[in-house]
């Protein structure tokens, strides 16, 4: 790879990418197929410095997330917001963003704040940020002439000194095709050397890369750790992804109350995060959780509730400057556990065994997985009935009749 000064020769990539380039990359390449979301990280009062990695310490805590905006690549949300304007790129690239201060300028010392000459000589001088701020302003031609292939240069350099934000910034130039050919496993190297840094943001894409096994083997358990480092960060994407996995099953054991209590963790703190709004992420996540709870039992219900509480005492803890007690921070909108049990009246579960099993006959009829006349018997058509339906709602598949189950036919039935 070329040096700073230097463009790569022969390195355009052509090819539309599957995820929105983040940071300084975001408006240099076209959106893929896939639908994004926009995540805002919460801001830090400026901008911050980072040391070559000859410089680091051990032991020392990692950098802190960055103070900027993400789109990341989520499944298949059915109403994605619009590809971010150049306009809208400059207001939350890392100087453009996290470097302003409350009066809206970027502070003094700021890389943002200086003259291009000033910028490239504390660039030459390995700055890191120095370096990312003249990678931007290549890329995007801010009181410089266009650039990308010099600014990709430049890039990689404060990448291999050992900027976290820089490593996520290559690895998404390889991942989707940017002056780089694209090239998953170098994608995946570089968010990896971010994410052992611990941006949140790294976490997120190779965890993604591994759940589908692209550019490294596929490694499920893996996935869910960085998701959860992510998600215990704030980052709403990786909320979403973890209820996306638990209620498909593809990577970890099929679990509608993990599956509900995520999505609802990721449409609280999303808004939050936005001041209230409905983001298309927190709509989707929320239209998500409400399916999954209509053919849910109390009994996973109660334990959705009592997930989302212990998983938002992690996040309150890892998010908040003041690590403030988790009773400060409202709880998540999850089901609350009944004050009682309905009466076997109520739900019209009938007292006699044959009766019993009949009524969930009827019920698996009505949902097209039974198709003789309802007659009483617990023979092996209707046990695997039954746990064909089971399977389908992510519970255990014992094939016997119980109330809960009925309770989830019932609901099962009832869905639009």
């Amino acid at each position: 790879m070329s040096g700073p000064h230097d463009k790569p020769a022969n390195r355009t990539g052509s090819a539309r990418p599957s995820r929105l380039p983040l940071g300084v990359l975001g408006v240099a390449v076209a959106l893929g197929a896939l639908a994004v979301a926009t995540i805002e990280a919460p801001s830090s009062p400026g901008p911050r410095e980072e040391k070559p990695a000859s410089a680091a310490k051990d032991g020392a805590a990692p950098p802190a997330p960055p103070a900027f905006g993400h789109d990341f690549a989520l499944p298949a949300p059915p109403d994605a917001p619009p590809p971010p304007t150049a306009a809208e790129f400059e207001r939350t690239t890392p100087a453009a963003g996290a470097a302003k201060s409350a009066a809206g300028a970027p502070p003094p010392s700021s890389p943002a704040s200086l003259p291009i000459e000033l910028l490239r000589k504390q660039a030459e001088a390995h700055d890191l940020p120095s370096m990312v701020e003249m990678s931007r302003r290549l890329i995007l031609g801010i009181g410089i002439a266009k650039d990308p292939q010099a600014g990709a240069g430049w890039m990689l350099h404060a990448a291999e000194l050992g900027s976290s934000d820089a490593a996520f910034d290559v690895g998404v130039m390889y991942e989707n095709g940017f002056v780089v050919e694209r090239d998953s496993s170098r994608a995946a190297q570089w968010y990896r050397r971010a994410a052992e840094k611990g941006l949140p943001a790294a976490e997120h894409n190779l965890a993604l890369m591994l759940r589908e096994g692209k550019g490294a083997a596929r490694d499920g358990t893996e996935a869910i750790k960085l998701l959860l480092a992510a998600a215990h960060q704030g980052m709403t994407a990786s909320m979403f992804a973890l209820g996306d996995i638990y209620e498909k099953g593809d990577v970890a054991t099929k679990d509608n109350a993990a599956a509900v209590a995520w999505f609802t963790l990721a449409a609280q703190f999303e808004r939050r995060s936005h001041d209230g709004k409905e983001t298309p992420l927190a709509k989707n996540a929320a239209r998500r959780a409400q399916d999954l709870q209509r053919v849910m039992t109390p009994a996973e219900l109660q334990r959705a509730a009592e997930l989302g509480q212990r998983e938002i005492r992690e996040i309150v803890e890892a998010t908040s400057p003041q690590r403030r007690a988790p009773g400060q921070l409202p709880a998540p909108a999850l089901p609350p556990p009944e004050s009682s049990t309905p009466s076997d009246q109520d739900i019209g579960w009938p007292g006699q065994a044959a009766d019993q099993v009949r009524a969930i006959q009827q019920a698996l009829l009505d949902l097209k997985l039974l198709h003789d006349k309802p007659d009483g018997v617990l023979g092996p058509v209707t046990r695997n009935a039954i746990r064909t339906f089971q399977r389908g709602v992510g519970l255990a598949e014992t094939g016997e009749p119980s109330k809960d189950l009925y309770i989830a036919l019932k609901r099962a039935v009832a869905k639009p």
